[in-house]
């Protein structure tokens, strides 16, 4: 005798129970993410820190190279350059105030000279 269907086609009565959904994939997805996740921080942390040891160095060729400049304006007569160079080095720099220091003595001898 044949049991009797639902609409669906189906059919009804006791069959073998349903087994729950496997759960792998979802682990395995969120393990995943987690990874990816993972690996763009780690990816964005050796950015910065290439992104400002390379600032850094900028900063000190920057330093290196305006005290030269101004060195080398002091030396010809040329007070007003070096000057310009030097302000716009950090004055918080011992070097760049020791810089200003000499170049303003030099222009206030020759200005002031008997």
């Amino acid at each position: 005798m044949q049991k009797p269907t639902t609409a669906k086609g189906r059919p009804t009565g006791s069959g073998s129970p349903r087994k729950p959904p496997d759960r792998s994939p979802r682990v395995l997805g969120l393990s995943v993410g987690l990874a990816v996740l993972l690996g763009i921080l780690v990816l964005g942390g050796v950015g910065a820190v290439v992104g400002i040891t390379v600032s850094r160095a900028a900063t000190a060729a920057q330093l290196t190279d305006g005290l030269k400049r101004a060195d080398y304006y002091a030396g010809k007569g040329e007070f007003e350059e070096a000057l310009k160079i030097l302000n716009t080095l950090s004055i918080d720099n011992p070097k760049v105030k020791a810089a200003l220091d000499d170049v303003l003595a030099k222009l206030n001898a020759l200005l002031f000279e008997d």
